[in-house]
């Protein structure tokens, strides 16, 4: 994201003030970012003095997302504890590091991606 948004503070003027608070909030919560940052991304696209080309404008609009709302409900399911590891064991297999989001992924709703699995090719594979 920063990559797209130190872009966006070189070509937009129109945006630059909202992008440099995006950069200024880029470590607090996404809920708290992504608003920002749709808003500069909207002020950025619309600026025409901007000359952002095919790709830049792509990547701006990937990262436009609709505003979170807070989680504040939780949700208790009573299992084994064999069924607890086969549920962690099946969301680590495929990448997610929380099994909320693994959960949440498996009935439709909005949730983290799970990470890439490291390939046989990645460092942590090589002998040392």
């Amino acid at each position: 994201m920063l990559g797209i948004l130190t872009v966006i503070v070189s070509r937009s003027p129109d945006a630059r003030d909202a992008t440099e608070m995006v950069i200024e909030s880029i470590r607090r919560p996404p809920a708290e970012v992504q608003p920002l940052y749709n808003e500069a991304a909207a002020r950025a696209l619309s600026d025409q003095s901007a000359g952002f080309t095919k790709q830049e404008e792509r990547l701006i609009r990937r990262l436009i997302a609709p505003e979170v709302q807070p989680r504040t409900i939780s949700l208790n399911v009573r299992v084994t504890p064999a069924e607890r590891q086969q549920l962690g064991k099946a969301a680590r297999a495929v990448g997610y590091q929380y099994l909320s989001d693994y959960v949440r992924a498996m009935l439709g709703l909005p949730h983290t991606p799970p990470r890439p699995l490291p390939s046989p090719d990645d460092d942590c594979f090589r002998p040392m």
